[in-house]
């Protein structure tokens, strides 16, 4: 793997044994973090020159059930550890309907009125995140598991052969 110099984070290596661009970029609100974490980021990196495959942990803070919100079931904070560099984020989005349930990453409203993420990871990393999240909700009971009623049985079913 190349080396990462100065801020630019286009090489970065490999999350989770897959390559990536742009692996963490952040919403510009918070540029005094960005900068801090990418200084260490950059700093791992170019130590471990050799380096293709990075340490992610990700676990679930809390999950708090939001009542009379829509579609919008929980608010979770969520603490990721890349190769040792903890990071919270908080505001992760737990919705759910009848057909099915979504984790999202916290958005902010920018000028022009459009949301934007806040926070931008590789897909390895969300699917981490939602996986987490997800498994939260269901021991804190504010998830649960969609048992297929009667009638999606039997449409699942194959059809009688005469």
């Amino acid at each position: 793997m190349d080396q990462v110099y100065g801020d630019d984070l286009s090489r970065c290596g490999r999350i989770g044994g897959m390559p990536h661009r742009n692996a963490i970029a952040f919403a510009p609100c918070h540029q005094d973090v960005q900068d801090e974490l990418l200084a260490h980021m950059v700093k791992i990196l170019n130590a471990n020159p050799n380096m293709d495959t990075a340490s992610v942990t990700v676990t679930t803070v809390s999950i708090i059930h939001v009542k009379n919100a829509g579609k919008l079931r929980a608010l979770a904070d969520v603490e990721v550890v890349f190769d040792g560099i903890e990071m919270t984020i908080q505001g992760v989005q737990v919705r759910a309907d009848g057909k099915g349930t979504e984790v999202s990453l916290p958005t902010y409203r920018a000028p022009d009125g459009s949301w934007r993420p806040a926070i931008i990871l590789p897909d390895e990393i969300k699917a981490a995140i939602s996986d987490t999240v997800i498994a939260a909700g269901l021991e804190a009971e504010i998830l649960r598991v969609k048992e297929e009623s009667l009638a999606e049985q039997c449409m699942k079913a194959e059809p009688d052969p005469r």
